[in-house]
């Protein structure tokens, strides 16, 4: 009688290959994610380097509008160059809210001899850069666009916020002087002027109303003062008053 051949049932078969199965099944799975991840890592590369590029581009697009501008402006094309800053500030807004950018629409737009617009941005990078440095070119403009109660303070804040004389503080000094002359305040006129009286270039400014101070205030306290029959006083107003060289004509 012959013996029969142990055989292995279907189900026991089946459950073997698909136990050999898994570790091939798994390799698979991590390979794919590893394609996945490096396809991913591409992906975010290239498109890191397309960004650099064109960042790279508006660089050079914006420092050359800039370079254009400022050629205009040291050409002595004022109102050219003032319309060129402009025009960037619209083509680029990011630089709106920055002090270089408003620092230079005023000076390009006060060497334009416009007053107004040169005050507002003025104003603007004095707010942004919360420094004193532009107080008193926001004051001058302010003045020449004929809000002398806005000036004041710009230029006051000038005097109040930095002891060192600069030539913004000469600049304050001279526009103090013309508010108090106009108010009739003839001795702190005097003391303003007398500060910068031998700074060459308000010596200029300040001979250009030589004759409306020596009128309105050295020649009356003059009078004043031989009729009160006092030598000292006359001295003293003397010292107070403008140096020769400061008062010759505005060439």
């Amino acid at each position: 009688m012959s013996r029969r051949r142990p055989t292995t049932s279907r189900p026991a078969a089946e459950s073997e290959t698909a136990a050999n199965s898994l570790p091939s099944d798994a390799a698979t799975t991590a390979s794919n994610r590893l394609v996945l991840y490096v396809v991913l890592a591409v992906f975010v590369l290239f498109q890191s380097a397309i960004l650099l590029i064109f960042r790279t581009g508006d660089s050079v697009h914006w420092k050359r509008e800039l370079a254009i501008a400022d050629d205009l402006y040291v050409q002595g094309k004022f109102p050219e160059a003032a319309k060129a800053i402009s025009e960037f500030g619209t083509r680029w807004p990011g630089a709106q809210g920055t002090l270089g950018w408003n620092e230079k629409m005023g000076r390009y737009y006060a060497a334009a001899n416009d007053w107004k617009t040169a005050a507002e941005f003025f104003a603007r990078a004095v707010a942004i850069s919360q420094a004193p440095k532009l107080n008193a070119l926001a004051g001058e403009a302010f003045w020449k666009a004929g809000n002398h109660e806005v000036a004041a303070k710009y230029l006051q804040s000038e005097i109040d916020t930095i002891a060192q004389a600069t030539g913004d503080h000469d600049r304050a000094h001279f526009y103090l002087g013309l508010r108090d002359l106009d108010a009739g305040r003839h001795v702190g006129a005097l003391t303003h002027f007398q500060s910068i009286a031998d700074r060459a270039v308000w010596a200029a400014e300040i001979g250009a109303i030589s004759n409306r101070l020596d009128v309105e205030i050295i020649a009356p306290a003059r009078a004043q003062a031989e009729s009160l029959s006092a030598a000292d006083t006359i001295a003293l107003l003397d010292s107070k008053a403008p140096t020769p060289a400061a008062t010759a004509s505005k060439p």
